[in-house]
């Protein structure tokens, strides 16, 4: 519930960063550090960005084919002080999910067929 928050998007691997101020925020700074097992860091990327009043700023962080199976993602939005303003903090598999959309119940569940950290 933060006016301003920085978050990974699971569905396409975009950051997004949303407003719920409906104001303009200028000078803004998003960092995005990506950990592989071993805490060794193979991205690091840092954007300026202008957000919009609209409700969401999409970024597009470049791929890195460099990950272990299981990695972290690390996220914090700063101001033009440097002050930070949102950060988040992800677990994530390189290999996603697989819904199981036969069985789906109703609007609310759909068991998976295949977890991301399953050995293939």
């Amino acid at each position: 519930m933060e006016p301003l928050h920085v978050q990974y998007g699971y569905d396409d691997q975009t950051i997004a960063v949303v407003n719920d101020t409906y104001d303009e925020h200028k000078g803004l700074k998003v960092r995005a550090r990506i950990y592989s097992l071993g805490r060794k860091t193979p991205c690091r990327q840092e954007q300026s960005v202008d957000v919009p009043r609209t409700p969401r700023e999409s970024l597009h962080p470049s791929k890195n084919q460099r990950l272990t199976t299981t990695f972290f993602v690390k996220l914090d939005l700063r101001d033009a002080a440097g002050k930070t303003v949102s950060d988040n903090f992800y677990w994530l598999s390189a290999k996603a999910d697989t819904l199981d959309w036969a069985h789906k119940q109703d609007t609310v569940y759909t068991p998976q067929a295949e977890f991301g950290d399953s050995p293939d």
